[in-house]
């Protein structure tokens, strides 16, 4: 008990020294001597790879895992690691391929017909065009052509019919003196009489037919023609509008197919990308090393089990560098910073010295659970040391140089014990030992260095003489009953 008070005392941490105890008096005595003190922390840790690679489910969905490597195997890149049962992916591949020929077949059909409404629509348009080139044609023609034409000739024949009636009366004016001379009967004087009333009368009916031609036949034949001429140019706009909405309405098909095509071909890429992921290969060389789930009862992976999405299964380290890690006592983690050196050495290979540094530290301390509430920082370890060769999960003892104190007295732990909150020694000198007060500085499992109550060449008691006559009396005691 009052050993453990002591270690409590001076925060002792659980380490190796580097200094043997040296006692000159048989085995019971220490002799103080100046020299150097190398303070170090000691802990138990485990080997790890510093580089691995996790294998981890990259499936969408659950699969049932159908074959597994062996743990611990060394496999090189491209070794197929896992077999998941690929079942009903085959079937969405099948099943997502016909629906993809089915589609493209929809969307080549749809395009075929856009191609013939682009066809369909240039004749309607073109057959539109002309026609209205027909009726602007016909209306050019009828007034700069016909029309005139015809204006001329009802002109021309108000002009015959002016001119015969004019020659007409001016004969008939002869006509009472020839008949009085007796050049022309009474029949012929009527005759030619009868004739200018018939060539007054086509005169009047010229005219009225000059007349209603330019007041009716002209205006109506005009606005016909125009009318003509508007209602293709309204056929040419209605075409071409027509044509627009049903080659839109062909393009909206084309594109919808086209979407479901595409959406069809991203899931089945998809399913062919998950299927690959259903393999998987080693991605570089390294040792198989199983993992376990995230809960605390979780098992590592195993044939017939269920690979979730994002499931770590397996590790592959790379052991060509490899580094331990650490759970190191609040109580000491002040004590350690990253870049002190280290020992290790490992508990398969103890003869096998390796150096190294303490690469990082945890920020955060944890501890065990609600029945250990003790805080622990982890404390990784890089050693220098390449290519060795070794597994993962291998203990391996950490010695971390924490301070080298120089021409420092010091005091093996054994001879130092405290009580009432004093820390003291039992000093020989030639009479009974003498209890001394002393102050202890650094230590370590070995070593304490002492900073006052001690002076060179002092031999010191490496055993408390009070428990050692209280156990004498005991004996004698048991001796004499």
């Amino acid at each position: 008990m009052k050993r453990l008070l002591i270690l409590l005392s001076l925060g002792l941490a659980a380490c190796s020294g580097g200094v043997d105890v040296s006692n000159g008096n048989g085995g019971t005595t220490h002799t103080v001597r100046r020299g150097p003190l190398r303070i170090t922390l000691s802990e138990k840790g485990t080997l790890r790879a510093k580089n691995s690679v996790k294998i981890r489910s990259k499936l969408r969905s659950q699969a049932k895992v159908l074959w597994l490597v062996e743990q611990g195997t060394q496999v090189k890149e491209g070794d197929v690691l896992i077999e998941l049962d690929k079942t009903g992916h085959l079937k969405d591949l099948d099943s997502l391929t016909d629906q993809v020929t089915q589609l493209e077949a929809d969307v080549k059909s749809a395009k075929t017909d856009e191609e013939i409404q682009e066809s369909d629509n240039l004749n309607s348009i073109q057959k539109a065009e002309l026609d209205l080139d027909f009726a602007r044609q016909e209306l050019e023609r009828y007034l700069e052509g016909d029309a005139k034409q015809d204006k001329r000739s009802k002109l021309l024949k108000v002009e015959i019919a002016e001119s015969d009636l004019q020659r007409a009366r001016e004969k008939a004016e002869r006509t009472p003196e020839l008949l009085k001379e007796g050049f022309i009967t009474k029949l012929e004087a009527e005759e030619e009489a009868f004739r200018i009333s018939k060539l007054a009368r086509d005169l009047e009916t010229a005219r009225l037919d000059l007349k209603l031609w330019e007041e009716y036949t002209f205006p109506m034949e005009s606005k016909r023609k125009k009318s003509k001429v508007e209602e293709a140019r309204r056929d040419l706009t209605r075409a071409k509008k027509l044509a627009e909405s049903r080659l839109a309405a062909k393009a909206v098909v084309r594109r919808q197919r086209e979407r479901r095509l595409s959406k069809a071909k991203l899931k089945l890429e998809a399913t062919k990308e998950q299927l690959e992921h259903m393999t998987l290969k080693a991605p570089g060389p390294g040792i198989v090393v199983f993992e376990r789930g995230r809960r605390w009862d979780s098992e590592e992976i195993k044939v017939g089990d269920t690979a979730y999405p994002g499931r770590v299964l397996m590790t592959l380290p790379d052991l060509s560098e490899v580094e331990v890690e650490l759970q190191i006592h609040e109580a000491d983690i002040t004590k350690v910073a990253v870049g002190q050196s280290v020992t290790v050495t490992l508990d398969i290979y103890k003869e096998l010295g390796l150096s190294g540094k303490v690469e990082r530290i945890a920020t955060v301390g944890s501890s065990r659970g609600w029945r250990d509430d003790t805080k622990k920082f982890g404390v990784t370890v890089s050693i220098s040391e390449k290519d060795l060769n070794l597994k993962p999960g291998i203990s391996a003892k950490v010695e971390i140089q924490v301070d080298r104190l120089e021409n420092v007295l010091s005091l093996p732990i054994q001879a130092i014990f405290a009580a009432d909150g004093k820390t003291f020694c039992y000093v020989v000198d030639g009479g009974d030992p003498e209890r001394r007060f002393i102050t202890a500085g650094k230590s370590n499992e070995t070593f304490v260095e002492i900073t006052e109550g001690l002076s060179e060449g002092d031999v010191v008691l490496l055993y408390d003489p009070q428990q050692q006559e209280e156990a004498d009396e005991e004996a004698e005691n048991g001796e004499a009953k």
